[in-house]
């Protein structure tokens, strides 16, 4: 659909549990988001490179706040931060959120899950959907083309 960019989906409630590095051990959830997070919300990264920092199921972004929290001024890039749930987290970028007009200002993200493992499994899947639309459509063209999706549905 030309009048529509680009879509990102998230999980802002995504993973929750014990995280370790070393001897520091925190309770912290890790929002899960699609690879094109950092589009939608462009942070300012102190490490790593926001189009590649989740290329990989077990890439972690963390914020400046938790970057500091776990591993003090020790650079984090490339360190795993370790879970109470047996997954494994590899830090691939640090962000900072200070400063941006955003109410979305997680601390750490992940990428999403592949959603066709998950489709014969129960379970939350409830996912906030963003839209980046095209330039040239205005407020008025959107809620007059949601409104027609929404006639074409109910036919």
């Amino acid at each position: 659909m030309p009048e529509i960019e680009s879509v990102l989906i998230r999980q802002p409630w995504g993973f929750k549990g014990l995280l370790q590095y070393k001897n520091q051990k925190h309770i912290q959830t890790i929002e899960s988001v699609g690879d094109n997070f950092f589009e939608f919300f462009p942070y300012i990264f102190t490490y790593g490179n926001p189009k590649e920092a989740l290329a990989h199921e077990n890439n972690v972004v963390i914020s400046e706040e938790i970057a500091r929290l776990f591993f003090d001024s020790e650079n984090p890039m490339g360190k795993t931060i370790k879970s109470d749930k047996q997954q494994n987290f590899v830090v691939s970028g640090v962000y900072t959120a200070k400063g941006l007009p955003s109410e979305v200002q997680p601390k750490m993200v992940k990428r999403i899950h592949d959603f066709s493992a998950n489709d014969k499994k129960w379970g939350n899947y409830n996912y906030q959907i963003y839209y980046k639309l095209a330039k040239y459509m205005t407020k008025i063209d959107l809620c007059l083309y949601v409104l027609f999706l929404g006639c074409l549905a109910s036919n």
